[in-house]
Parts: structure tokens; sequence; C-alpha cells
């Protein structure tokens, strides 16, 4: 316990200084006539010591200015004197739907809409049954096949188109949306998703008339334009997760959906021609292009945040693949461990990337708010008081 500070012999303590006597200051007072000090950023010149504040003695204004985080909030321009740059993403609602649409946008949305409007219709049509559902041929000798070659996968591999289509929907009706009206990111997302959209279409055309040659080179179309779109997409990305949800995602799986589609009709073309480049055999050329497949898809999911739509629409079509192969007539093991290992190691990559992104991006906000709470360090004088 405290000892009790001694008083005069004369004065006679009071209730409140006997209870209070015994309670250490917690921090020393400013004088009485001296207000504390709040320190506020100023337009002043900034010194060696740190940025110029109100001198320790002067009260702080009524209607003090707003500091540097307050003035880029409100949008203000920074004092030129402060060079931090600041990463602040605004919403997208707020950027772009108080500008009027240029001419050439409007037209570009109604073309972008047409086009999707016919082609998804067409898709249904195509691959309706007599149930009602879409299901594509894939009978013997037919260009999907599951047991023509064996790069053949199982139907229900196609399901995949499902998200494709979905998305170029959803993105006919939010380019519509006000806070889209001069979004400059749909420049390229609109020709990208239509031409996405169409391409599907005449893909599904070709593979259910049993043309394999053209299915096959509209699927390498399929493969550019996944990949513009995800060059595109990397270089500048979605300004939120709507936006994301119907232009990134739905081209992810189309990279992903026309590289499957690429490998099913090249061995279906082959098998077709009775084709035996070299004369390695089936075995050897299957090998290879999975190999291929796994090369390029690993270097696709190598940017960005590890591009995981293309990687799991990848995978689930290796699964079909490999399945395929062992639950053949006459089953083909080192085939289906193949597939799935390529499987494997592309879902290890996308995962790794994705990992090595968030970690640096974790890292980075530490460092910057650490460099913040220095900085107001730096600036406060000792004898401040803070409140």
């Amino acid at each position: 316990m405290l000892p009790r500070p001694a008083r005069p012999a004369e004065t006679d303590p009071s209730p409140a200084e006997s209870v209070t006597s015994f309670v250490p200051p917690l921090a020393p007072s400013p004088p009485p006539a001296v207000p504390p000090t709040i320190h506020k950023l100023t337009s002043a010149p900034a010194t060696n010591s740190g940025p110029a504040a109100l001198p320790p003695s002067a009260p702080a204004p009524a209607q003090p200015e707003a500091d540097a985080f307050e003035g880029i909030l409100r949008q203000h321009a920074l004092p030129p004197e402060d060079s931090r740059v600041h990463h602040l993403r605004g919403p997208s609602r707020v950027r772009f739907q108080l500008e009027r649409p240029a001419v050439s946008d409007t037209t570009r949305r109604i073309v972008v809409t047409a086009m999707i409007a016919a082609a998804v219709p067409s898709a249904y049509l195509l691959t309706r049954s007599d149930s009602g559902w879409p299901v594509h041929v894939h009978g013997d000798g037919d260009v999907l096949d599951p047991g023509g070659s064996h790069l053949g996968v199982f139907a229900w591999v196609w399901v995949l188109w499902l998200p494709v289509f979905a998305g170029g929907i959803g993105y006919a009706i939010h380019q519509w949306l006000p806070s889209q009206r001069s979004n400059p990111r749909h420049g390229w997302t609109g020709p990208v998703a239509a031409s996405g959209v169409v391409l599907g279409a005449l893909w599904l055309w070709a593979a259910q008339s049993g043309s394999a040659a053209a299915a096959f080179w509209l699927a390498a179309a399929l493969v550019g334009i996944g990949l513009t779109a995800i060059h595109l997409g990397t270089t500048s990305p979605a300004g939120s997760r709507s936006e994301q949800a119907v232009t990134d995602i739905p081209s992810g799986i189309l990279l992903g959906v026309g590289s499957l589609a690429l490998l099913v009709c090249l061995g279906s073309w082959l098998v077709e021609t009775d084709a035996d480049v070299g004369g390695w055999g089936a075995e050897a050329w299957t090998l290879i292009a999975l190999v291929s497949l796994v090369v390029g898809v690993t270097t696709v999911c190598m940017t960005g945040r590890g591009q995981l739509p293309v990687a799991l629409s990848v995978v689930f079509g290796l699964a079909g693949l490999g399945f395929a192969r062992l639950l053949a007539n006459q089953p083909a093991v080192w085939m289906a461990a193949a597939a799935f290992i390529a499987g494997f190691l592309v879902i290890v990559s996308a995962g790794s990337r994705r990992h090595q992104v968030d970690h640096a991006r974790r890292r980075a906000q530490r460092a910057w708010l650490k460099a913040e709470a220095s900085a107001h360090a730096d600036a406060e004088e000792p004898e401040a008081v803070r409140i």
C-alpha cells in the first residue's frame, strides 16, 4: 500500500482528499491555464522533424481543417508536400453512374445483348432432348463419344457450358445497370463475352452435326478468346464482386471448357482420319496431349490469384477423362492414372499461386499499417495530450 502523504498539522483532510490521496496520478496533468492540444496536419511546409503542427500552447481551432486521411475519403487532393500514395478503391456505382454514356457505348451494349440473346436459345435448341433437358449427342462414332478415343470424356463433363451461358446472360443484364454506364472495362468485356457465347453455340452445332475438324478449330478459337479474357482481366481487374462474377469467372470456365473441347475434338479427328503421326501409337500421343494441357493450364494458373475457375474446370474434365478410361470396355489404366496426375498438378499449381498472392498482400497491408502508425507517432510532440 502506498504511504499517506504528509499534511500540515493545523488543517483537517477533506473526505475527497483522504480518498484520492491513496491513488497515484495516471499521467501528468497539463497546467490549469493551458488546455489540451490536438495536433492536426496543416498546409504549412513540412520540416525535418515531421509535418507542421499547431504550437503546444495554442488552443485547437473551433473548426479544424480536414487532415490527410479525411481528405482522401472526401476525394480532396493531398498537399504537394505529401508524397505518400494511398490506394483506396471506390465503388463502381459512384465512379461511373454520374457520367453520361457515349453513343458508341450504347451501340456496343445493344450489339452484345442481341448476340447473347440469339446464341443462348440456339445452344439450348441444339442440345435439347425429348425430356426437355440439354443433352449432347455422345453415341458410338460421334465426336463426343467417350470411348471414341483415349481423350474422350463422359458426357456429364459438358455441364460446364451452363455457367458460361448463364454468365453471358448475367453480363448482358449487368452492363445495362446505371452503375456501369461509363465503365471503361466494358470496352473489352462486352465483345469477349459475346464472342465466347456465340463460339460456344457454334461449337455445340459442330459437335452435334459430327464434324470433328470444325469442332476442333472452333475449340481453338474458344481457347484464344479465353486467353485474351484472362490477359485483359489480369491487367484490368474488376471493380466489384458482382462485376467479377459475370466477367472473370465465366471467362475462366470458358478457357477451361475450351481446352477440354480442343483435347476431345483432337482425339476424335485423329481417330476419324486414322492418323498416327510418327508411328508412335495412340497411347504416346495421348500422353503428349495431356502433358501439353498441363503445361499450358499451369502457366495460365501462375498469373493473377491462381485462376481457380480455369483450374477447377480443367480438373473436372480430367476427372471425367480418367473415369472414362477406367470404365471403358477395354480399360486403359495408365491413361487414367496420367489424367488424374495431370488434374492433381493443375490444382496444386493454382492453389499455391493463390496462397502466395494472398500472403504477399497480407504482408504488404501489415507493412503499410506499421508505416502509418510510425509516421503518426513521429509527428506528435511529447508534450501533447492524446484525447
